[in-house]
Parts: structure tokens; sequence; C-alpha cells
């Protein structure tokens, strides 16, 4: 008797997920305005070079040629 009740919970919470993934369209980013940019395109590689410098200090990173296959 208690199967029932358990099978019927599992079939009413996945088929309200499977439902609920198909009907939501994918959304889209909205475009960029130039004007609003914090940063120049130097600036902003300059950044990035910064903060690769800081993760790198503080974590083990594997480069892509260092994998095990």
């Amino acid at each position: 008797m208690r199967f029932f009740p358990c099978v019927a919970t599992v079939f009413v919470l996945t088929s309200s997920v499977v439902c609920a993934q198909t009907s939501c369209p994918s959304l889209q980013a909205p475009p960029i305005d130039p004007s609003k940019l914090l940063f120049s395109a130097q600036q902003e590689q300059e950044l990035g070079e910064i903060v690769r410098q800081q993760i790198e200090s503080r974590f083990r990173v594997i480069e892509e040629d260092q994998r095990c296959e």
C-alpha cells in the first residue's frame, strides 16, 4: 500500500520538471552599449592578466598540454 503513493509522487514531480524545461525559451543577452564599457580593450586585457596571475598563485593550474590521457 505504501508503494503506490511513492510512485505517484515521483511521477508527479518528474513530469512537472519535464514540462517546465520544454516551455522556456533561451535567454538573449542584451546588446552591449560601447559608451557604458568601463575599460578599453587594452585595459581589459591587462586586468585579465592580473586576475590570471592571482588565480595561478592561489591554485594549481593544469595546462592543457599537461593533462593525463
